[in-house]
């Protein structure tokens, strides 16, 4: 009886008994997560802002640079090769990229490609 109960236990259920000696499962309520409560994370709520801020950066960017060349020239293929430069580099280099991370260890690139990155800063 001891095993059985802890098996219902572990499950989510309870093993109740009833007026006629049989064993019922009733089920136990389960507490649903409220969809807000990962921002109440201040960590979390930090790094969602941050994201929100950059990807609202980069729409921005690519709907300017799409308008820009409608203005300077009203060819769609080069509308369509503004677009092209801008998601090619991470179609090509996504799996590449990958693959370097899984071998390499994560703190040495995560420099790496920093200091790459002011590199190219401070040269513009």
């Amino acid at each position: 009886m001891l095993a059985r109960d802890e098996a219902a236990e572990s499950s989510g259920s309870a093993v109740v008994g009833s007026e006629s000696g049989t064993l019922e499962k009733k089920p136990t309520p389960v507490r649903k997560a409220a969809f807000w409560e990962p921002l109440r994370l201040p960590l979390f709520r930090f790094f969602w802002i941050a994201s929100l801020a950059s990807n609202l950066g980069t729409w921005i960017h690519e709907v300017g640079a799409g308008w820009l060349m409608t203005t300077l020239q009203g060819s769609p293929e080069m509308v369509a090769a503004v677009r092209t430069s801008m998601s090619l580099p991470i179609v090509v280099l996504a799996i590449p990229a990958g693959v370097l991370a899984d071998r390499i260890d994560k703190r040495r690139l995560l420099m790496a490609t920093q200091m790459l990155l002011f590199g190219v800063t401070a040269t513009l």
